[in-house]
């Protein structure tokens, strides 16, 4: 419960957002393999090393891609979205930051981008969440290595 605020500061290539905790999932198990959040095969894994903590939310992952500004959500079972456009996207470039507040009570996140709110990129969640982040090179014409850094804060305004 409650309200939550972490800054990422990105590159292009990069995405970040709310993942549910599951302490039981086994790293070594994904450790040969690119991994995701979004990667279908996973999905009954995913949803067995989830807690009770949870909510009855059915959004399990949200992510905010830089290279585009889009979002993509899946409840790990029928439903997945990918580069959902969402009111006020914007995407970034090496070095932005890119505040994410979560607000559990509302059940919202809400998007910063340079202490700027952008808008509500999801709706729809509950129970406990962890930050995560992903990186990865393309060798796409974008030419890019990814990084990200992430460090709790306070609000834009707070």
């Amino acid at each position: 419960t409650g309200i939550h605020y972490a800054e990422f500061r990105v590159s292009r290539c990069s995405s970040v957002g709310v993942v549910r905790p599951m302490p039981n999932l086994d790293p070594a198990r994904f450790s040969n393999e690119s991994f995701s959040f979004f990667r279908q095969k996973y999905y009954d894994e995913f949803l067995a090393a989830r807690t009770d903590g949870c909510g009855d939310g059915n959004v399990h992952v949200c992510r905010y891609y830089t290279n585009s500004g889009g979002m993509d959500w899946t409840n790990w079972d029928e439903d997945d979205e990918e580069n959902v456009s969402w009111e006020g996207m914007e995407d970034c470039d090496y070095g932005d930051t890119i505040g994410m507040l979560l607000n559990v009570d509302d059940g919202t996140l809400t998007v910063y981008k340079k202490n700027r709110r952008l808008g509500v990129m999801q709706v729809g969640l509950s129970g406990s969440y962890c930050w995560h982040a992903t990186c990865w090179y393309a060798n796409n014409g974008w030419g890019c290595s990814s990084s990200v850094t992430i460090r709790r804060g306070e609000p834009p305004g707070a």
